[in-house]
Protein backbone atom coordinates (compact mmCIF):
# COMPACT_ATOMS: atom_id res chain seq x y z
CA UNK A 1 0.00 0.00 0.00
CA UNK A 2 1.64 3.34 -0.71
CA UNK A 3 0.97 6.20 1.52
CA UNK A 4 1.86 9.46 2.03
CA UNK A 5 4.17 10.11 4.98
CA UNK A 6 5.99 13.87 4.33
CA UNK A 7 6.14 16.69 2.73
CA UNK A 8 9.69 18.11 2.59
CA UNK A 9 10.53 21.65 2.45
CA UNK A 10 7.41 22.87 3.75
CA UNK A 11 6.01 23.22 7.61
CA UNK A 12 3.94 20.22 8.52
CA UNK A 13 0.92 20.42 11.24
CA UNK A 14 3.80 20.68 13.89
CA UNK A 15 5.71 23.40 12.25
CA UNK A 16 8.32 21.54 11.75
CA UNK A 17 10.64 21.78 7.93
CA UNK A 18 12.55 18.40 6.44
CA UNK A 19 15.06 19.63 4.08
CA UNK A 20 14.54 17.47 0.89
CA UNK A 21 18.50 16.96 1.79
CA UNK A 22 18.41 16.50 5.19
CA UNK A 23 15.73 13.82 4.36
CA UNK A 24 17.19 11.91 1.70
CA UNK A 25 20.68 11.76 3.35
CA UNK A 26 18.59 9.99 6.38
CA UNK A 27 16.87 7.68 3.71
CA UNK A 28 20.25 7.26 2.51
CA UNK A 29 21.32 6.01 5.80
CA UNK A 30 18.37 3.27 5.99
CA UNK A 31 18.20 1.65 2.41
CA UNK A 32 20.14 -0.96 3.45
CA UNK A 33 17.25 -1.30 6.40
CA UNK A 34 14.44 -1.22 4.01
CA UNK A 35 15.87 -3.11 1.45
CA UNK A 36 16.43 -6.21 3.81
CA UNK A 37 12.76 -6.06 5.15
CA UNK A 38 14.14 -4.73 8.56
CA UNK A 39 12.15 -0.88 8.11
CA UNK A 40 9.11 -1.41 10.47
CA UNK A 41 5.67 0.79 10.83
CA UNK A 42 4.72 0.71 14.39
CA UNK A 43 1.49 1.53 15.99
CA UNK A 44 0.96 4.67 18.32
CA UNK A 45 -3.17 4.88 17.71
CA UNK A 46 -3.34 3.42 21.11
CA UNK A 47 -0.87 6.33 22.79
CA UNK A 48 -4.28 8.04 24.45
CA UNK A 49 -4.94 5.26 26.04
CA UNK A 50 -5.68 5.25 29.78
CA UNK A 51 -3.18 4.58 32.25
CA UNK A 52 -1.75 0.72 32.95
CA UNK A 53 -2.38 0.01 28.95
CA UNK A 54 0.56 -0.83 26.72
CA UNK A 55 0.68 2.83 25.62
CA UNK A 56 4.86 2.70 26.02
CA UNK A 57 5.21 -0.51 23.86
CA UNK A 58 6.04 -0.50 20.32
CA UNK A 59 4.43 -2.42 18.43
CA UNK A 60 5.04 -3.54 14.99
CA UNK A 61 2.13 -3.65 12.21
CA UNK A 62 3.85 -3.94 9.27
CA UNK A 63 7.41 -3.71 6.68
CA UNK A 64 8.54 -0.73 4.78
CA UNK A 65 9.30 -1.60 1.40
CA UNK A 66 10.17 1.69 -0.46
CA UNK A 67 10.20 4.97 0.48
CA UNK A 68 10.20 7.69 -2.62
CA UNK A 69 10.15 10.83 -3.13
CA UNK A 70 7.96 12.66 -5.72
CA UNK A 71 8.83 16.08 -5.96
CA UNK A 72 7.96 17.46 -2.27
CA UNK A 73 6.17 14.19 -1.12
CA UNK A 74 7.34 11.31 0.34
CA UNK A 75 5.52 7.91 0.35
CA UNK A 76 6.23 5.03 1.85
CA UNK A 77 5.27 1.88 0.23
CA UNK A 78 4.40 -0.70 3.22
CA UNK A 79 3.18 -4.12 3.52
CA UNK A 80 1.12 -3.95 6.84
CA UNK A 81 1.30 -7.77 8.58
CA UNK A 82 -1.02 -10.39 7.49
CA UNK A 83 -2.24 -8.00 4.87
CA UNK A 84 -4.85 -5.82 7.31
CA UNK A 85 -7.73 -4.91 5.39
CA UNK A 86 -8.82 -2.93 8.43
CA UNK A 87 -6.19 -0.65 8.44
CA UNK A 88 -6.53 -0.31 4.59
CA UNK A 89 -9.56 0.95 5.37
CA UNK A 90 -8.66 2.94 7.66
CA UNK A 91 -5.94 5.02 5.78
CA UNK A 92 -8.22 5.22 2.78
CA UNK A 93 -11.15 6.84 5.30
CA UNK A 94 -8.48 8.92 6.75
CA UNK A 95 -8.71 7.81 9.99
CA UNK A 96 -5.22 6.64 10.22
CA UNK A 97 -1.96 8.13 9.14
CA UNK A 98 1.95 7.34 8.73
CA UNK A 99 4.48 9.77 10.10
CA UNK A 100 8.21 9.00 10.20
CA UNK A 101 10.24 8.24 13.36
CA UNK A 102 13.25 9.92 13.80
CA UNK A 103 15.44 12.57 15.64
CA UNK A 104 17.41 15.71 14.77
CA UNK A 105 18.29 19.19 16.06
CA UNK A 106 15.28 21.25 14.98
CA UNK A 107 16.58 25.39 14.31
CA UNK A 108 13.63 27.97 15.22
CA UNK A 109 12.68 30.13 12.56
CA UNK A 110 11.94 34.06 12.18
CA UNK A 111 8.79 32.76 10.74
CA UNK A 112 7.92 30.40 13.92
CA UNK A 113 8.83 26.81 12.32
CA UNK A 114 11.15 24.46 13.63
CA UNK A 115 13.82 23.51 10.96
CA UNK A 116 14.71 20.18 11.10
CA UNK A 117 19.16 19.86 11.09
CA UNK A 118 21.80 17.65 9.20
CA UNK A 119 21.67 15.65 12.34
CA UNK A 120 18.19 13.85 11.59
CA UNK A 121 17.95 9.90 11.65
CA UNK A 122 15.00 8.65 10.43
CA UNK A 123 14.03 5.26 12.99
CA UNK A 124 10.99 4.02 11.48
CA UNK A 125 7.71 5.00 10.76
CA UNK A 126 4.44 5.07 13.27
CA UNK A 127 0.41 4.53 12.72
CA UNK A 128 -1.16 7.43 14.52
CA UNK A 129 -4.51 9.03 14.38
CA UNK A 130 -2.88 12.30 14.12
CA UNK A 131 -1.43 13.68 10.72
CA UNK A 132 1.58 15.95 10.62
Amino acid sequence: MKIKILELDRPNKNGRVYPNNVFKKALYKVNTKIKNGKFFVYDKTFENEPSGSINNALIVVGTVNEISINDYEVYAHVKFNNENEILKKKFKEKEFHLRTYGNGTPTLQSNGTLLIGEDYELYGLFLTKDPA
